[in-house]
């Protein structure tokens, strides 16, 4: 029997418990007082067993949903039948972080709010923005090879182009007395979702919570939903920043390199 005509066949048989036990309590109504004790009590039982089964199945099959877009993700891009170990078990505890079953990483993730200014940028700032991309971001460009698609790797002239564009906006993220970080949001004012384009973190001030506090910041700006954001699957500890805030993993993703798969979030 497959999920879904199992998933039916437990919702038929709640509703015939339900109404059972809805229909015993009616009975008992009409019944002598000895009598109505125990109809009233199995009534009670058939609708608590009721509650109860179909909730745990409905979390089951909540899942179970988790896993199954995770692993379809993982496998067509992978090209593996049926990938296991410690880097699918990884990437499926961040997929799942939002069930409630495996939010202690988000929650862990949430206590660490702190306070960060922002400071819009414009194309006079171009050269800094694109001298602090290529330190902040040569890591990944050097442990994934994505010369054509890294910011590390892109020219003065791009980040300038992007600056003009009056659908992006550039902010630096500041604190302690310092610019720890850059966040780039395109928004159209229109019914199209927000992109958060670009976010990073200069080396220094890295695992203090300033990402976490510039993308609400943002978020304060440009509106908390109707957000669209790409980050780098293998990545794990960004996907669990971007789960904790409300994003949800799509099944949408693209391979940028051997080693390097880029993954849709939404919220």
């Amino acid at each position: 029997m497959n999920k879904e005509k199992l998933r039916k066949l437990i919702g038929i048989i709640g509703t015939v418990i339900g109404i059972a036990g809805f229909a015993l309590c009616v009975i008992s109504i009409f019944v002598a007082a000895d009598i109505q004790n125990v109809i009233v009590k199995v009534a009670v039982a058939l609708i608590i067993f009721d509650v109860v089964v179909i909730g745990i199945c409905s979390r089951i099959f909540q899942t179970k949903d988790a896993v199954i877009t995770a692993k379809r993700i993982y496998r067509d891009l992978k090209k593996e039948s049926s990938p296991t170990g410690k880097d699918f078990d990884e990437f499926i505890d961040s997929v799942s972080c939002g069930l409630k079953s495996e939010q202690r990483n988000c929650e862990n993730n949430a206590k660490r709010d702190v306070s960060a200014q922002f400071v819009e940028a414009n194309v006079s700032d171009a050269q800094i923005i694109w001298e602090m991309q290529e330190i902040a971001l040569a890591e990944l460009l050097q442990k994934y090879g994505d010369y054509e698609t890294s910011p590390a790797n892109e020219t003065l002239d791009k980040v300038k182009s992007r600056l003009e564009d009056p659908n992006t906006y550039h902010y630096f993220i500041k604190a302690e007395e310092q610019t720890v970080g850059v966040i780039r949001v395109v928004d159209s004012k229109s019914q199209e979702k927000k992109r958060l384009a670009q976010i990073f973190i200069m080396p220094k001030y890295r695992l203090k919570g300033y990402a976490r506090s510039a993308i609400k910041s943002a978020e304060n700006i440009h509106g908390s939903t109707g957000w669209v954001v790409e980050t780098i699957l293998q990545e794990r500890h960004l996907l669990r920043l971007y789960m904790s805030l409300g994003y949800r993993v799509k099944n949408q993703s693209k391979k940028i390199t051997s080693n390097m798969i880029l993954i849709v979030l939404e919220k």
